[in-house]
């Protein structure tokens, strides 16, 4: 899920595996609402809770370079989650050389000047969104079965 919709569902301890996938929302449109994790102070305070005292781990995912996810929510989630966020930036030269190398009516449509959809549109089977999506699968794998 984007923005804050996965971080703020992890404040049911139902949610056991929050990834944040190209987080968006709010959109940046200041330099402040680049930093908004997209959910209230207290339900931030309630995940953080959640990570310090059950080992809660949330993964985001983005593109590099990618305006509408911007590195300063990437920051910002770094600084308010510690160690319990982990940021998967992927390389956009990486991205563009696999897709050069699939046939042309293979490749996904360039819909923006850099890759966007690191799990939907923009995904393609090689480095390195299916390095993304293992990790996402690794994560479930540990969390989420016995």
């Amino acid at each position: 899920m984007t923005g804050g919709f996965a971080l703020g569902l992890a404040v049911d301890d139902h949610v056991l595996a929050p990834v944040l996938s190209q987080p968006s929302l709010p959109v940046a449109v200041t330099p402040l609402h680049a930093r908004d994790l997209g959910i209230p102070d207290d339900h931030a305070d309630i995940v953080a809770d959640r990570c310090r005292d059950e080992g809660l781990c949330i993964l985001g995912l983005r593109f590099e370079k990618d305006l509408l996810a911007p590195a300063a929510r990437f920051r910002a989630l770094a600084e308010r989650f510690g160690d319990a966020f982990e940021a998967v930036e992927l390389d956009v030269g990486e991205w563009k050389r696999t897709r050069a190398s699939l046939p042309e009516d293979e490749r996904p449509m360039a819909l923006t000047p850099t890759p966007h959809a690191v799990l939907g549109g923009d995904y393609l089977d090689g480095p390195p969104t299916k390095d993304a999506l293992q990790r996402v699968l690794d994560l479930f794998t540990d969390r989420l079965t016995p």
